[in-house]
């Protein structure tokens, strides 16, 4: 329905959210497809409100342009910033030629400092400007992986989707405070994405008003990688898409050896 590429991996783990990316090298395009998934929403959600995010994230899939510039943005930038924050061997000759008492050599190395300074300087303006070309980037391709979503499960279940899923990450946030108390106290759970889910379900009505003050209060923030809450939620409500996938059954159902899976992730 998405017409995405298979992932070359599928991981688990137990963020109450789901990601798509790229991974590999740089010779490699597409070299490792990986998506991950987390045990809360298979706790959680329904099928069809599971297909929302797995077409969300498999709609990155099939931005494999945007998917393969990101790679190359990050690779970038990390070398930029090994470069901009790292002392490099030039860094010590300059410091022995401070140390001579020849006018000449103070001068020469002082004068090395502030090209070596401006160098930097400039390769750091050039980080930034990566870092935002690429989180514009990467606010578009949210917008589109939405879109991707809403056409399979119809924009009113992605939307109500969107929501459940800021409810499921307030009690993943509580469900953790809660077991470091219960930590000191040698009391564990065996199942943390099922707690996590039964803890969103008994939170669910009466944290809305919240969750609606978040959406209606959040800003975009410098470099965000993901577009605020209310911009996404009105164009999908736009695209008018309808249900493709209406199947609506617990989630949980369709995981073969979830007991067994959470148990050891859960004492991870």
């Amino acid at each position: 329905a998405v017409g995405a590429p298979a992932p070359t991996v599928i991981r688990i783990d137990m963020r109450a959210n789901a990601a798509a990316m790229i991974s590999g090298q740089l010779s490699r395009r597409y070299d490792q497809l990986e998506l991950i998934i987390g045990l809360p929403l298979i706790a959680a959600l329904k099928t069809d409100e599971l297909a929302a995010i797995l077409a969300h994230e498999f709609g990155h899939f099939s931005q494999r342009s945007g998917m393969w510039y990101q790679f190359i943005i990050r690779s970038v930038n990390q070398w930029l910033s090994q470069h901009v924050e790292e002392r490099e061997p030039i860094d010590r000759v300059i410091q022995e030629w401070a140390r001579e008492r020849a006018v000449y050599w103070l001068l020469f190395a002082y004068a090395a400092r502030l090209l070596i300074l401006g160098t930097r300087q400039l390769l750091a303006l050039f980080m930034w400007f990566g870092e935002w070309v690429s989180s514009y980037v990467m606010r578009q391709m949210e917008l589109d992986a939405d879109i991707a979503g809403a056409r399979l499960s119809g924009h009113q279940c992605y939307v109500a989707t969107s929501r459940k899923m800021m409810v499921l990450q307030l009690a993943q946030a509580e469900a953790e405070r809660e077991m470091t108390e219960s930590w000191e106290e040698d009391v564990l759970v065996d199942d943390l994405a099922g707690y996590i889910a039964l803890r969103a379900g008994n939170m669910g009505q009466f944290v809305e008003p919240l969750v609606e003050k978040m959406i209606e209060g959040e800003k975009l923030k410098e470099l965000a990688t993901h577009p605020v809450m209310r911009e996404r939620i009105a164009k999908v409500m736009d695209s008018g898409d309808q249900a493709r996938f209406t199947l609506s059954v617990p989630s949980i159902e369709l995981m073969h050896g979830y007991r067994r899976i959470t148990r050891l992730i859960s004492l991870e």
